[in-house]
């Protein structure tokens, strides 16, 4: 008996629609084909509005995030303040001009080893950026400062310019 219900149940079509909403559909003259062809494709494209509704919301809270690393960035004001900015907003666009200001602070503060080195980070993470002169410079800047066997001469008083010359009227 188990062996003629089995073989019946696999002969059978597998419905896919409840007989009422099937009913529905004959009074209608809607084929139960077109009817699943239909809820698929509503399917689909409620998944899509969703995954774009989802897209759009990233995007502005990343835009949020950006605008307030920038608020940040304008009132920072120590290496200390800025190296938070750092750790905060470090994957964001913003990253780079962080790090300039950073080094700028430690430069001012005099920690001339600290912006020597966030200039050559800011150099090995951004070759190619736009501000790397400006990290270059820093770090020009530093080797200048921390430099110990550079010694300028004292200035010379000024000579009047006639003194070089040999001219008749001086």
């Amino acid at each position: 008996m188990n062996n003629e219900n089995t073989t019946q149940s696999t002969t059978e079509p597998r419905r896919w629609i409840p007989a009422s909403v099937s009913l529905f559909l004959e009074s209608h003259g809607i084929s139960e084909s077109s009817a699943i062809s239909t809820v698929l494709t509503v399917a689909v494209l409620l998944v899509g509005c969703l995954s774009l509704v989802s897209v759009l919301v990233s995007r502005g809270r990343a835009a949020s995030r950006a605008d307030e690393a920038s608020r940040e960035l304008f009132s920072a004001r120590t290496s200390a303040n800025l190296s938070i900015l750092r750790e905060r907003f470090g994957s964001l666009p913003v990253a780079p001009l962080i790090m300039i200001r950073q080094a700028q602070a430690q430069f001012s503060e005099g920690t001339y080893d600290a912006a020597k080195t966030t200039c050559a980070d800011f150099l090995k993470s951004y070759p190619g950026h736009k501000l790397a002169p400006v990290a270059e410079l820093g770090l020009i800047m530093c080797q200048e400062a921390t430099r110990d066997s550079i010694r300028f001469p004292p200035p010379q008083e000024p000579r009047p310019p006639c003194a070089s010359m040999r001219c008749q009227d001086c």
